[in-house]
């Protein structure tokens, strides 16, 4: 083909061909025809710059970034406006680690459709792993003015603030999340983790034990299960220490001893709660020195 005096008809044919071929999984076929493609045309032909996404999809199938991204460049050169093409770019320049580039491609984009929330999000993501988190604060603020319940907004104003150390205005963004999506376990097991930070641990557990229950045999549940393993043994081993030198608590916990801990302020699981009906506070201090062998399931 002519690259001043293209053929649309053979182009259009060239182009479904190489998608045929990326279709089929067949991509150094599907990839190489897409580049003889392109370099056969001028920058300014009209399926020009779809080739180039085109290729650069293939070479990011391949794992090829590097590539990719150049590809993507061409067609960012070929429609310079287009704000998508500059939110794949981020995307691209953020998984090989350019947070540089990828921030400046995201703030094109933003700045060439500023009600486009895809690149929103992605420019507030990067500005938080960047660690400009004022910036990236406003930004999801920005978006919340265009999407008031935008889940990915609040999330990530919650993860500025825990990195600012706003422990509790964290928690209050949370509380929105697991308010506008309860059956999302995520938010549930944030919502524990920033509890357990203030000390709310009845709390913490409850909603711990809500993360098993919603998402068993995930990675969710496995952090939520070993958080509360950890809590439930700290409190034991406290709820022993004091029974050890304090023979009123000693008495009550004979008497009732979940009724006790609750009074001293230990809130503990129901595994927890078993393990505490299995400690003989008759015994201490025998009982204190064996605590440190003692196991449950």
């Amino acid at each position: 083909m002519d690259k001043c005096q293209p053929d649309s008809a053979q182009v259009e044919q060239a182009l479904a061909e190489s998608l045929t071929l990326l279709e089929r999984r067949k991509l150094k076929a599907g990839v190489s025809k897409l580049n003889r493609l392109i370099r056969s045309l001028p920058p300014t032909a009209p399926l020009y710059e779809v080739a180039c996404v085109e290729l650069s999809a293939a070479y990011q199938q391949q794992g090829d970034l590097r590539r990719a991204i150049a590809a993507m460049r061409r067609a960012v050169k070929a429609s310079p406006t287009n704000p998508r093409y500059r939110v794949s770019l981020s995307i691209m320049y953020r998984e090989t680690g350019s947070y540089r580039s990828a921030l400046r491609e995201a703030r094109t984009a933003v700045a060439l459709s500023p009600g486009l929330l895809e690149a929103r999000e992605l420019l507030a993501e990067i500005l938080v792993e960047y660690g400009l988190l004022e910036k990236a604060v406003s930004e999801a603020n920005a978006i919340l003015k265009l999407a008031p319940n935008n889940t990915r907004a609040l999330d990530l104003i919650g993860t500025a603030y825990l990195y600012q150390g706003r422990i509790h205005q964290a928690l209050r963004v949370v509380e929105r999340l697991v308010r506008l999506c309860p059956g999302d376990p995520s938010h549930h097991l944030k919502r524990a983790v920033l509890l357990q930070q203030i000390g709310c641990l009845s709390d913490a557990i409850e909603s711990y034990l809500r993360v098993m229950e919603m998402a068993p045999g995930t990675d969710l549940a496995d952090q939520a299960s070993e958080a509360v393993q950890m809590l439930d043994e700290h409190q034991l081993r406290q709820i022993v220490l004091l029974a050890s030198s304090d023979s009123l608590f000693r008495a009550k916990l004979s008497r009732d001893a979940v009724a006790a801990c609750q009074e001293r302020g230990y809130h503990l699981s129901p595994d927890g709660a078993s393990a505490l009906m299995q400690i003989r506070f008759d015994s201490i201090p025998q009982a204190l020195m064996e605590w440190h062998y003692r196991t449950y399931n």
